[in-house]
Formats: C-alpha cells, sequence, structure tokens
C-alpha cells in the first residue's frame, strides 16, 4: 500500500456546521481537527506540525495494507488538565484519496470517557503556499452568505442561479473544491470567479 498523500487534506464534511481534516507528513507526523465549514486552503495554513496542544497530534506508521495513529490532545479545565489519546486504524483507496478511519477515543475526562466510531475522509489537493504557511488563515477568505458575493462584485443572476441550486448550500459553497461545485450543478463560470475569491486572488466575476 502506498502511504497518505501529503501535499494536501483529507476532508469529510460531518453536518452543515461540521468538518473533520486529517493532514499526514511523509516524515510520520499526523494531525486531525474539526472546524467550522472552510476550504481545505483555510485550514492548510494553521494545521501544521508543531501546533497548540489543543489540535490532536501525533504520528502514523504504515502495518501492512493499514495506516495506525495515535493522536493526543490536552486542554485545561478548571481544575484539570485534560488529556485525551486517540488511535486511529486507516485504510486508504488504492489511489490514496480516499479513506475510511476507524478509531477509538480515551479520555481522562469522566464526562468524555471511552469512545468509539468511524468516518469517511476524501483528499482534497493543497497548493503548497497554503500548506507552507505562507499565507495567513484569515486571507483565504468564505462567504457569509450566498447575497452577500454581489457586493463583493459577482454578477447578481449568477448569485442567484448559484442560490436556486439546493445540492449546495452555504456550507459546501465554502467547503468543496472547484469540481465539486461544477459537480453538484453550479455554473462553471462563477465557481472560477468564486474560488479565486475565496484564495484572495480576485474580487470575483
Amino acid at each position: 500500500m502506498r502511504p497518505p498523500l501529503t501535499d494536501g487534506l483529507y476532508r469529510a464534511i460531518r453536518s452543515p456546521t461540521s468538518v473533520g481534516w486529517m493532514r499526514f507528513y511523509a516524515t510520520g507526523e499526523m494531525l486531525l481537527a474539526g472546524t467550522p465549514p472552510a476550504p481545505a486552503a483555510r485550514i492548510a495554513c494553521w494545521l501544521r506540525a508543531g501546533a497548540a496542544e489543543y489540535i490532536a497530534q501525533g504520528r502514523w506508521t504504515l502495518d501492512g495494507d493499514t495506516v495506525r495513529g495515535e493522536l493526543t490532545v490536552r486542554y485545561q479545565n478548571p481544575g484539570q488538565l485534560v488529556t485525551t489519546v486517540s488511535t486511529h486504524e486507516i485504510a486508504f483507496d488504492d489511489e490514496g484519496r480516499a479513506l475510511t478511519d476507524r478509531w477509538v477515543t480515551t479520555s481522562n475526562d469522566r464526562r468524555v470517557g471511552r469512545i468509539e466510531g468511524a468516518s469517511s475522509y476524501v483528499f482534497v489537493p493543497v497548493p503548497p503556499r497554503f500548506l507552507e504557511g505562507d499565507v495567513a488563515p484569515r486571507d483565504v477568505r468564505v462567504a457569509s452568505s450566498l447575497a452577500g458575493l454581489v457586493k463583493e462584485g459577482f454578477d447578481p443572476a449568477q448569485v442567484a442561479r448559484a442560490k436556486a441550486c439546493r445540492k449546495v448550500p452555504l456550507a459546501k459553497l465554502n467547503s468543496l473544491e472547484a469540481d465539486e461545485l461544477v459537480a453538484a450543478g453550479l455554473e462553471a463560470d462563477f465557481v472560477a470567479a468564486f474560488i479565486r475569491w475565496r484564495l484572495g486572488e480576485a474580487t470575483g466575476g
């Protein structure tokens, strides 16, 4: 089995308000985070090795056809330093572009205890300047509303048609990549302009 891809992030859209992310390094570091809907480039700006202890991080190893990881999170509650450890058994598709993560989490916080489950992720390539920290997270924009894009210079008719596309609510508009947005039914011209705007490369189209 080939090792995990490292030139981007693995993404799991968990709900309209939550997206899960995994990042692997060729040197063995592994990170995991949950965020509000946002593009992979924005998350990659800060989901980096050496992040604060409240970001789940650890190491991964290749064990036959499985990647195994152990991640630790530490944060301070009133009167208690909470330590949470998660173990991961990860299976990839043949190209490494999708994975299934079977995980178990244990914590010294009795309210958390022991939790286990499974999650599916897809790989999202990210340009090197975002992966390497050359861009600040705030410089990768998210839309607060579709209507607000008109004020950013987008064509009102295109925005209206995007708003009518029920397969792409705001959370997905902010999280999905260009090919995914077009496949969901948005116009290619609108998507191209939106992605440029999102990455801070244009004000719209």
